[in-house]
Parts: structure tokens; C-alpha cells; sequence
């Protein structure tokens, strides 16, 4: 694109909110499109697709239907903790400031299940193999993005031409094997 990067790294919840306030130009960190953040901001195209994956120490923990009773985890202002609270049958939902704070309630028995990102949760269980974190179903999928402030269609069309370009010349699908072991893009 041709623009000069400065990185930034802040707590996820405060992403969106610093967006709005003009303090960065563009967040990137698996923001997925929803309606109500699409009032606030502008989409790039979706760069892959993920969603909440259930994980749990105990292995008859895997559907929303198994949540029903239980303590679910979920990161504080994620698309996570919205769908979680959709499961009408939870005990009761728990939010933390940060994903490790969630896997630590989990890994801690705290809570019964954790909700979070599919990759995140592979991470944890590929990284921490005999922790006895164990891999559930998906409870919902979502298109990621990144987003742009509100109306800032140049920024959005120009990340999401370069986001084609690569895709286009394989060196997307390159990146996503070598760190993902697949292919992470929208079917």
C-alpha cells in the first residue's frame, strides 16, 4: 500500500473505541462483523473466517447444547461474549479482560467451559498439550476484518486491494499454511 506502519498493541476491548476517537487509523485483531460494530466503523473485506470454539477441561463439554447449567468464560468486549449469552440454557456467563485471564479460570476450574476464538483455542491446546484443555464444536462462525474509522471508504478499498493482491498471488494462502496449517480464508 505504500504507507509507513507504526504498530500498536492495547487490550482488545479498547480497539474499536480508540478507532473512533481518531487515535489510529486501522485495527486489525480478529475484529469479526457484526451488525452493531458495523454502525460504529467500516469493514475492510473479511480476511479469514474463524469463530467461537468451545473449550473445557472436561470432554463431555462440547456443544451450546452442553453448556446448558454451566460457567462459560469469554473475553470482555468480543463477539463471544454476545453469543454466549444467546446460550439461554448457561448457569452463568463470566467475562475477563483478557483470554488468558479466561483460560485461567478455566485451567483453574473457576469456570466449566471457555468461549474464544477457534485459532486461540487450537493455540492453547497445541502449546499446552497436557493441560488437559479439550477442543469442543464451534458455537457460532463469523467473518473477520479489519476496520476503518466510520466512512473512511479510501483507507477500507485500498487495504482491501492489497488484501486481494495477495490473496490473488498465493502468498496469502502461503502465510496462512505456515503459521495456521491450513488455509483460513472464507469458503
Amino acid at each position: 500500500m505504500g504507507v509507513t506502519i507504526q504498530w500498536k498493541t492495547l487490550g482488545f476491548d479498547a480497539l474499536l473505541t480508540g478507532l473512533r476517537q481518531d487515535r489510529w487509523d486501522l485495527v486489525i485483531a480478529s475484529h469479526g462483523i457484526t451488525e452493531e460494530r458495523a454502525k460504529a466503523v467500516t469493514f475492510t473485506q473479511q480476511h479469514y473466517c474463524s469463530g467461537g470454539m468451545i473449550i473445557a477441561m472436561d470432554p463431555a463439554i462440547r456443544t451450546a447444547k452442553d453448556l446448558a447449567g454451566k460457567v462459560v468464560a469469554v473475553q470482555t468486549g468480543t463477539s463471544y461474549l454476545e453469543n454466549v449469552q444467546k446460550v439461554s440454557a448457561i448457569k452463568e456467563m463470566k467475562n475477563f479482560p483478557t483470554d488468558v485471564d479466561a483460560r485461567s479460570a478455566l485451567n483453574s476450574r473457576r469456570v466449566d467451559a471457555w468461549v474464544t476464538d477457534r485459532f486461540v483455542a487450537k493455540a492453547v491446546v497445541d502449546k499446552n498439550p497436557n493441560a488437559g484443555f479439550k477442543l469442543g464444536e464451534m458455537l457460532f462462525i463469523e467473518l473477520i476484518a479489519a476496520a476503518v474509522s466510520k466512512g473512511n471508504q479510501s483507507l477500507a478499498q485500498g487495504w482491501s486491494k492489497a488484501l486481494a493482491d495477495t490473496m490473488a498471488d498465493g502468498s496469502y494462502t502461503q502465510l496462512s499454511k505456515k503459521y495456521f496449517n491450513e488455509d483460513v480464508r472464507c469458503n
